[in-house]
């Protein structure tokens, strides 16, 4: 006969990870609804201004409103200017993309500063997936957005590892100026108080 157990694990930085709870001082509360004010009444914004949003712009900016409206603004311009650079497919679309590619994941302990460590690995999948260069673009993009979503992202950042040891001649191809540039253009609008690349 099968037997429940309930097993009691302590709070760890793991656990703090998976939190998906905020935590915000009656100052941050108000300038979270100065910043929604902000949004809701701009023409040009047509976008939720739910809680998180705004969090993470705020973070962001060190809770400076008028700052993190103009981020929010800049990240917006963007996305309206770039599209392929965006996620169209739903999660489901690339799940066979990381389960034979294994080439991206987060771990599951933050950094010693408590940035999520994400890790990008260069495998070469272009035969198997035809349009493989814009699928990591997605990819990258699904899982940034995601991670923006976490509160311990939102405060500390993240830590990319780039594994580029599978980078061969199809994805020199692809490392063109004008494709550095919209991957910086790209970083300076995403809302990471910090990024570390290694």
């Amino acid at each position: 006969k099968a037997r429940a157990y309930t097993i009691k694990v302590p709070l760890s930085k793991m656990q703090m990870l998976l939190s998906t709870k905020f935590e915000h001082t009656a100052e941050q509360l108000d300038k979270m609804q100065e910043l929604r004010h902000l949004v809701e009444s701009a023409n040009e914004l047509d976008i939720s201004a739910d809680d998180i949003l705004l969090s993470k712009f705020l973070t962001f900016t060190g809770w400076q409103v008028e700052r993190a409206y103009g981020a929010l603004n800049r990240y917006y311009d963007f996305k309206l200017h770039n599209p392929d650079w965006l996620a169209h497919h739903e999660v489901h679309y690339f799940r066979d993309h990381f389960y034979q590619t294994l080439s991206k994941y987060i771990m599951p302990k933050p950094d010693k500063d408590g940035r999520v460590i994400f890790v990008s690995k260069t495998v070469d999948a272009f035969k198997t997936f035809p349009n493989y260069m814009y699928d990591i673009i997605e990819m990258d993009d699904l899982i940034f957005e995601s991670l923006l979503l976490l509160p311990q992202a939102q405060k500390y950042g993240i830590t990319v590892i780039s594994d580029l040891s599978g980078t061969n001649k199809r994805f020199l191809r692809f490392a063109s100026p004008a494709m550095a540039k919209m991957v910086n253009a790209k970083n300076d609008v995403m809302p990471f108080t910090s990024r570390i690349v290694h």
